[in-house]
């Protein structure tokens, strides 16, 4: 037998939903959302004008934990849109009516980036970074801290 070729067998990919329990980014996102929803439920039987449910305590824990889960993915993909992009030249923010458009732009980017993230961008984010890790790409968002 030691004159026979060895033979070499073909790797198989590692399975997609591999990542979502290996990749640091989608682990931490587990965590901020399993967090976030088991507070919201520790604070419902303190609340005294509604009545502990279950049916509550899973909307809650749901809701609370898909918000801030969203706006995990979706505000680091405005941030980052708004430092490739630059936000518009403030101009004259030395005076009084500068600092105020400075202020209204800032919240108007600031809504606009909570809405965003949590309305579907969060979900897009997540979905995005998940599919070029699962096809041997590095996403350019959310990279190694």
């Amino acid at each position: 037998m030691s004159g026979s070729t060895p033979t070499v067998r073909a790797s198989t990919p590692p399975s997609p939903f591999l990542y979502l329990v290996s990749d640091r980014c989608i682990v931490v996102s587990w965590i901020v959302a399993i967090s976030t929803g088991t507070m919201s439920v520790l604070g419902l039987p303190q609340s005294p004008t509604h009545p502990f449910t279950v049916a509550g305590a899973a909307a809650g824990f749901l809701s609370a934990g898909y918000m801030f889960w969203a706006l995990y993915f979706g505000l680091a993909a405005c941030s980052r849109l708004a430092r490739q992009r630059g936000l518009p030249s403030l101009g004259w923010s030395w005076t009084s009516a500068g600092c105020l458009r400075a202020i209204a732009l800032g919240w108007a980017f600031s809504l606009f980036a909570l809405m965003y993230a949590v309305l579907g961008g969060g979900i897009y984010h997540f979905l995005r970074r998940w599919w070029l890790l699962a096809h041997g790409q590095q996403p350019p968002f959310l990279r190694a801290w």
